[in-house]
């Protein structure tokens, strides 16, 4: 069992996704997984949003998450520290990966009831 609040879990997905269809510039492809994972004392469901985009630079990366960070011209910079903080407040983490002119993926790890 996954315990989660709908309505904060369908932002979080929903700013990413905003994100990775920003990313792609009108062409491209969205992939969406889950998967179990079992680890030593632990069971989480893992989500993974990938994109096909113009990728984030390595520069970068690590202030995603940071609040009224932002590289487009328009909106607050909040969207990923919002995913950031639902996902925290489920007991979850996020990361991402990606590769300039390839994409980004990102994975939300939150735990299940055992």
């Amino acid at each position: 069992t996954l315990r989660v609040d709908r309505a904060a879990l369908k932002r979080a997905l929903g700013n990413i996704l905003t994100n990775a269809i920003d990313a792609m510039e009108g062409a491209g492809a969205i992939y969406i997984g889950s998967d179990l994972v079992k680890a030593a004392d632990s069971r989480y469901c893992r989500l993974s949003i990938r994109d096909t985009g113009r990728g984030i630079p390595a520069a970068l990366r690590s202030q995603v998450f940071v609040p009224y960070f932002t590289t487009k011209a328009t909106g607050t910079g909040l969207g990923l520290s919002i995913v950031e903080r639902i996902v925290a407040d489920h007991g979850g983490s996020v990361r991402l990966e990606s590769e300039e002119g390839a994409g980004t993926t990102f994975y939300i790890d939150l735990p299940m009831d055992r």
